[in-house]
């Protein structure tokens, strides 16, 4: 079993044996994604968790991961509903009427689902 080592690089890790028995983890880990790539399936994911993490009750309406996912993905979102989201930041969701929480969630899902649901 590895050794936990919480100081390299402020992240948790399981680390096994020397730092170049963890770069060849990294490295099989990121096997055929280019040098600076992004690993197959990764936009998708990406996209996915920070939707998730919004959208969970105890938090509010984020138009900051709203754009981001937007830019990462390079899917422009209608200026209409962007309003809408820009209006209800930092609202949280918990205080919306049902109704439009409802609304507002699906829209979200809209506009990313053609990279959501590949």
């Amino acid at each position: 079993m590895g050794e936990r080592n919480t100081d390299m690089f402020g992240l948790e890790l399981v680390r096994k044996g020397s730092a170049a028995d963890l770069f060849k983890h990294v490295d099989r880990v990121l096997e055929g994604t280019p040098k600076g790539g992004l690993p197959s399936g990764m936009d998708r994911a990406t996209v996915a968790h920070a939707l998730q993490r919004m959208l969970k009750s105890d938090h509010w309406m984020d138009v900051c991961t709203v754009r981001d996912c937007e830019k990462f993905t390079s899917n422009p979102i209608p200026p209409e509903r962007m309003h809408v989201y820009k209006t209800t930041h930092c609202v949280h969701w918990r205080d919306m009427e049902p109704d439009f929480r409802q609304k507002l969630v699906a829209m979200l899902l809209d506009d990313f689902r053609e990279l959501l649901e590949t």
